[in-house]
Formats: structure tokens, sequence, C-alpha cells
């Protein structure tokens, strides 16, 4: 907890505030509030709510950067230069935690209190998953802020990058 608090305040520090509004830091957010709860012993409902978001989040997190964003980046990118800075970049401290570190975080949080996912789960991550993406349609989209590239509900492609993600919570959910 605070560890993933303090990369958090680093951010704000460095960067501000705009990182919140990335799938990316809001599955960081949940997973540190998931912590801080742990931490503190706070309810154990809203942990356990948390529960499946925080691994849906951080796996999807995790594959869509560095087996779908990563790559497609580079590959547009114009000059050879230029997709050495990008790589250079995607491997900075703060990206480091936030796509590589999260994958282990998330998955000892729930080693250190195992129990299987249950159907709530699955619709739980299914209601935070989609509350992003309106969020993302509906505010972020539509002001002109394109985080991934993907994901554009102006692409034929859009169709396959949701419901690869919904796939991907099936089988997360089912693992």
């Amino acid at each position: 907890c605070v560890y993933m608090s303090g990369v958090l305040l680093w951010m704000v520090h460095t960067v501000g505030y705009f990182p919140f509004m990335s799938y990316t830091m809001v599955s960081w957010t949940l997973l540190t509030f998931r912590f801080f709860l742990r931490a503190i012993g706070g309810p154990l409902a809203v942990q356990e709510a948390l529960r499946f978001p925080c691994i849906a989040g951080h796996c999807t997190t995790f594959l869509v950067w560095w087996v779908a964003l990563v790559p497609t980046i580079s590959y547009f990118c114009e000059t050879k230069e230029k997709r050495k800075q990008f790589l250079a970049w995607t491997i900075n401290p703060f990206l480091f935690n936030v796509h590589v570190l999260n994958l282990p975080l998330c998955i000892l949080d729930h080693a250190l209190v195992p129990r299987d996912l249950v159907g709530v789960d699955l619709w739980i991550g299914l209601c935070v998953a989609l509350g992003y993406v309106l969020f993302y349609l509906l505010v972020l989209d539509a002001n002109g802020i394109h985080f991934y590239i993907i994901f554009s509900p102006r692409t034929k492609l859009c169709v396959l990058s949701y419901s690869s993600v919904l796939l991907l919570y099936f089988a997360i959910w089912r693992h």
C-alpha cells in the first residue's frame, strides 16, 4: 500500500492528475485502495468486491500494453530512432511500475489471501469495466483524448478489441 501510494504521489507530483483518467491508473488506484483496506482492517466486503476488478484490471493492463499497444505504436513509428525512443520510454520508472510491476503486485495480493472467484466477482468486474468504457467513450474520446488507439470507436477493429477484452475477463475469472 505504501509503495503503490508512493508511485501515485510521485505521478501527481511529476505529471499531474491526468493519468488518473487511464484504465491503467484506475486499476493501480483500485489495487492501492484494496491494499489500504487490508492494512487498516477495512470492510472485508469492500476488499472482496475489489478483488476481481483488480485482478482483471492488472492482467488486462499488462496484456493490452505489451501485446497490443507497444507493438502497434512501435510499428507506426516513422523512423528507427523514434521507435528506439518509444521503446526506451516504455520502460521509464513510472511506466515500468504501472505496466510491469502491476501484475506481480496483483498476483501477490490474490495469493496472500486466496479464494475461488465466484459469479458475483465477474459481474462486479464487468460493471467496473463498463463504467470505464462509458467514461472513455463518452468523456475522453468525445473530447479528443485518445489513450487507446485499438479501442477507437471509429474503426471496425474496435469490435474485435472490446470483444477480446470481454473474453479476457471471462478467461481470467475462469482460471
